[in-house]
């Protein structure tokens, strides 16, 4: 009983003393996706999407600290095209018609980012970090709207999606800038905003000379991140 006594006696002020360190959190927002590179993602449009995730901060001084994010995080574009046709009646006399389909496809990562954390400012409330993130593709999907338009006379490069669009490498790696302010709610508890981006350094699609076309496809995600902190 008295090993055990000591045992407490000796760890408690350990643990508080690293505890006094540590914040953990939850961050939500959105997240607007582009994808740079080769032309043949040209026509390709960026999109709006959803960002969700923890977050664990170290604090190795009053104003310097780590900070790790585990995300969920959806990014989005869309692509429009035109397929057209001619066909003949029984008359022989011509049907033109044509086709705009408009796809929107979903990319749902799960990413890891490690960062270095500086506060700055009279009251230490505003702060910028940087680092490495690492993201996971878990699943894709492409949804598609159909409708007829006017005739437009058909040509080669036409298409009802850019091609490779579900040929995404599951691994993505980059680094990761952001800068925001904290909001003190009391001493165990507080809010915060930040601006983000995550730029692509892999190339995630690698057959583009398929398509008789070169350069490498990387993303970049800017977050909109609202986030809940509690210390420990």
């Amino acid at each position: 009983m008295k090993k055990y006594l000591i045992a407490v006696i000796f760890i408690t002020p350990i643990i508080n003393c690293f505890s006094q360190k540590m914040k953990i959190g939850l961050d939500g927002g959105a997240t607007y996706s582009s994808f740079r590179g080769s032309e043949i993602i040209d026509d390709v449009k960026s999109g709006f999407g959803r960002v969700v995730g923890l977050s664990f901060e170290y604090f190795l001084a009053p104003n310097f600290s780590l900070k790790s994010n585990l995300n969920l995080e959806q990014k989005n574009n869309s692509y429009t095209g035109v397929t057209s046709s001619i066909s003949y009646d029984n008359e022989a006399l011509p049907i033109r018609k044509s086709l705009q389909t408009k796809n929107k496809n979903t990319y749902d990562y799960i990413s890891l980012a490690t960062m270095a954390k500086y506060y700055f400012g009279p009251d230490h409330s505003f702060f910028i970090n940087g680092g490495g993130v690492y993201a996971h593709l878990n699943k894709d999907k492409t949804t598609t709207e159909t409708k007829e338009i006017e005739f437009v006379n058909p040509e080669p490069t036409q298409r009802s999606n850019y091609p490779l669009a579900e040929s995404f490498n599951h691994s993505d790696y980059g680094v990761t800038l952001g800068i925001g302010k904290s909001f003190i709610i009391n001493d165990k508890c507080g809010l915060s905003i930040e601006f983000r981006d995550n730029l692509g350094l892999s190339n995630v699609i690698e057959d583009t000379m398929k398509y008789s076309t070169t350069g490498d496809i990387k993303t970049n995600s800017v977050n909109l991140l609202l986030g809940f902190e509690m210390n420990l």
